[in-house]
């Protein structure tokens, strides 16, 4: 994210960090190098090395098994409307402060 301030681009876009699935070593090695605000660890890479190509996808977690927890984190809430609706209607600063706020519980709890 601090890139992607650096750069501008947050008060331009909405930005959801860490959600979009890894499809193989080079789409991970592409978004670790080109793509602002994006830190792919190099565990995640090595560890796709390690998979068959077609298993690839069922390594990582999919896009959609974040939509919970995610909305969870914005509303505190399991369900509701949809998520993207609530981070509209929150606004960015709200959404981002939200998550921050939720991740820190969950590490912290660790």
């Amino acid at each position: 994210i601090k890139r992607a301030n650096d750069m501008g681009l947050t008060e331009k876009a909405y930005i959801l960090a860490g959600v979009t699935p890894m499809k193989n070593v080079g789409m991970a090695r592409y978004m670790q190098k080109r793509v602002p605000g994006i830190e792919v660890p190099e565990e995640w890479i090595d560890r796709l090395k390690g998979v068959d190509k077609k298993n690839v996808a069922d390594e990582g977690i999919k896009i959609g098994a974040l939509f919970q927890p995610l909305r969870c984190a914005l509303t505190g809430q399991p369900g509701g409307p949809d998520l993207f609706e609530i981070i509209g209607l929150l606004g960015r600063e709200e959404a981002l402060a939200r998550v921050t706020g939720a991740a820190a519980g969950v590490l912290a709890a660790d």
